[in-house]
């Protein structure tokens, strides 16, 4: 999950460095025209000037490399759209879950996730898993969606991941089906589950909800509460082109009003492309 302060930091870094490029540049010009008659009272220092212009090579080879880690960090930054983003799926879950006013935030929750092609997380977070993983297809560069923003200021540090394959048959959850699709699509009234819950429930709550049963029981083994009904809609960048996918998830079977949900995501959607596009 994407953590604004961090963003913040790694913008402020890069802007540090773009700015040390910029004073290495011309710094290294005037050493490169610098003659011996400009400094004639001063052997000492021209001696030095001299030697510094026949290694000036490693002198631009730390203005590239300044200049392009710079690029890199500013671009990774994109601090105002990740923070628009943010108070956007803050305001889409005040609207499409009324409850959440009298409840906890983190039993209503939207998240937006991002659709990559390589993911590493998967085989990090369950290192035993790998065989299992691998003999079901699912490989690093299978397709995933990834969390990058929720919601509230609660339950940032999650590590669920959707499998979303080029066979959209295999896409798991309710955002690998969105992904699938490529449509809003909703699953409500799903079936409560405890720790207590026998394999039956588990299964059944696995089947409507389009998760493993293996991810559904990781959850409850950790304690942890399934929601009662979800809706996901498919999001696009300015030009089209598919990025990822908006879940919206409550522990209520009527915690999401899906009328209001779609009436508030026909409002952003506009701005969402755009603010995807530079991301």
């Amino acid at each position: 999950m994407l953590d604004l302060d961090r963003v913040n930091t790694t913008q402020k870094w890069g802007s540090r460095i773009l700015w040390c490029a910029e004073v290495v540049w011309p710094v290294l010009g005037a050493l490169l025209v610098f003659n011996e008659k400009m400094l004639a009272h001063y052997p000492a220092l021209t001696e030095i000037i001299e030697t510094i212009k026949q290694q000036a090579i490693w002198g631009f080879i730390v203005y590239f490399g300044l200049l392009i880690v710079g690029k890199i960090l500013i671009r990774k930054g994109r601090t105002v759209c990740w923070k628009a983003l943010q108070a956007q799926v803050d305001t889409l879950q005040q609207i499409a879950c009324p409850e959440q006013a009298a409840d906890l935030t983190d039993n209503h929750r939207v998240t937006l996730f991002r659709w990559q092609r390589f993911s590493w997380r998967p085989f990090l977070t369950h290192p035993k898993r790998w065989r299992q993983l691998l003999k079901k297809g699912k490989h690093p560069w299978s397709g995933w969606l990834k969390p990058v923003l929720r919601s509230g200021q609660t339950s940032k540090n999650t590590k669920t991941i959707f499998w979303a394959p080029d066979d959209s048959r295999q896409a798991e959850g309710m955002a690998g089906y969105c992904w699938a699709t490529g449509r809003a699509e909703r699953f409500d009234t799903l079936p409560p589950l405890t720790k207590t819950s026998n394999n039956d429930k588990r299964q059944k709550y696995s089947e409507r909800a389009n998760m493993p049963v293996a991810m559904v029981d990781r959850y409850l083994d950790r304690d942890r509460p399934l929601p009662r009904s979800l809706l996901g809609m498919s999001v696009k960048t300015s030009r089209y082109k598919a990025w990822g996918v908006l879940v919206i998830d409550s522990q209520s079977p009527g915690g999401i009003d899906y009328a209001l949900a779609d009436n508030a995501f026909m409002v952003i959607a506009s701005p969402l492309s755009v603010l995807l596009e530079e991301l």
